[in-house]
């Protein structure tokens, strides 16, 4: 279980193998150690109501530099979610991120339970 992710919009946004937080494929270790910005191109699909009341979001991302010249890597994501009680949501999330040039994949596989008061 990893705490960061539930706080953070760079995971909810920038895809859920989180490449791009805490440095964790290196953009931030270069020679002026910084990077030059994240363009993310991506698409979703959304299908509700599969067996069991289980909804599915998948999304493809197409991660970019700032001016969009240089690809860090390329990553499909998706969750499934059941509503077990008013109050309870679960959640199982995969994703894959397939590493351009120097930069390494990354496989995640995350489930939740989600608690409402």
């Amino acid at each position: 279980m990893c705490i960061r992710d539930s706080f953070s919009t760079v995971h909810k946004f920038n895809g859920f193998a989180d490449a791009f937080i805490l440095q964790r494929i290196g953009l931030n270790s270069g020679p002026a150690g910084s990077y030059n910005g994240i363009t993310d191109l991506h698409v979703s699909y959304i299908k509700k109501g599969l067996p069991g009341d289980i909804n599915f979001v998948g999304t493809l991302h197409a991660f970019l530099d700032g001016k969009a010249d240089e690809a860090y890597g390329y990553e499909a994501d998706c969750v499934l979610t059941k509503k077990f009680t008013p109050d309870i949501l679960g959640l199982l999330k995969c994703a894959y991120f397939a590493g351009e040039n120097e930069y390494e994949d990354i496989k995640q596989v995350t489930a939740e339970l989600n608690f409402s008061f």
